[in-house]
């Protein structure tokens, strides 16, 4: 699965793993880092949503949808999507 990084933030932990946006703990850059490896490493999105560990949480109202809790402001969320090509998984930021 190709990952598209929507968040200027994500990007550059995506680039430079030591980087700590403001706010960002330790823990949340850790998980981000191993939700979007084991999304690479996904070849459909059920493949990514049954690593539990991960806890990720589906969108029942609004399919190919999932999202991550970080911290209490934020939460991680991935819209997935194969439009003629290979699936890809579209990370964002969503503050709660």
């Amino acid at each position: 699965m190709e990952l598209e990084l929507l968040d200027a933030n994500l990007r550059r932990i995506a680039n430079e793993p030591s980087h700590r946006p403001e706010g960002w703990g330790d823990d949340e850059v850790r998980h981000f880092l191993l939700i979007a490896q084991c999304a690479q490493a996904a070849k459909t999105e059920t493949d990514l949503l049954t690593f539990r560990m991960l806890g990720l949480r589906v969108r029942p109202d609004e399919s190919r949808k999932c999202w991550a809790p970080f911290g209490n402001q934020r939460r991680l969320t991935i819209t997935f999507s194969d439009k003629n090509g290979p699936l890809i998984a579209q990370f964002g930021l969503a503050v709660t």
